[in-house]
């Protein structure tokens, strides 16, 4: 089995070092067609290229060995990459994506990241400026607020998640 938070954070990471401001991500968990969808929207300087969109190798066939798809693209300053992975055969998992997208949201408090967890069993959505706001830098950097965002993010996730 896959852990693919680790190229999803990774990839957070890079579009970030780009200099965008607003990321937003989206996890559909669809327990009927067997799939995940992974959306990932950011604003992308103006001087952007469709080129910097693409993706690691090593990213592109870890979607492929899970029977996956993705498309990257960019219109009117924002990137969107969309991924698509089976889980007919549970051949990947998010592994430890609630500690990493922590760490991405508190390691990078000028960017606005929103986070969203949708399944038929209802939507879950965290701001990170709702987290920024509600703590001095000072306690930004404790580990008690990583550890708070991340057992939110794994018990808000865990009440909806259907095939994950």
């Amino acid at each position: 089995m896959i852990d693919f938070s680790f190229y999803l954070a990774h990839y957070l990471q890079e579009r970030i070092l780009q200099k965008c401001r607003n990321v937003e991500i989206y996890i559909a968990d669809n327990l009927e067609m067997h799939m995940v969808e992974i959306i990932v929207k950011d604003d992308a300087r103006p001087n952007d290229s469709a080129e910097k969109l693409s993706l690691p190798q090593d990213f592109i066939d870890i979607i492929h060995r899970t029977k996956g798809s993705y498309k990257a693209l960019q219109h009117k300053g924002v990137h969107t990459l969309s991924i698509e992975l089976s889980q007919k055969e549970d051949s990947f998992k998010l592994g430890n994506f609630s500690s990493l997208l922590s760490v991405v949201v508190l390691g990078n408090p000028k960017v606005q990241i929103s986070f969203s967890f949708i399944s038929p069993k209802g939507e879950f959505v965290i701001e990170s400026r709702n987290i920024i706001e509600a703590f001095s830098s000072k306690e930004l950097m404790e580990k008690r607020i990583l550890k708070y965002m991340n057992e939110l993010i794994i018990e808000e996730v865990e009440k909806l998640k259907i095939s994950l």
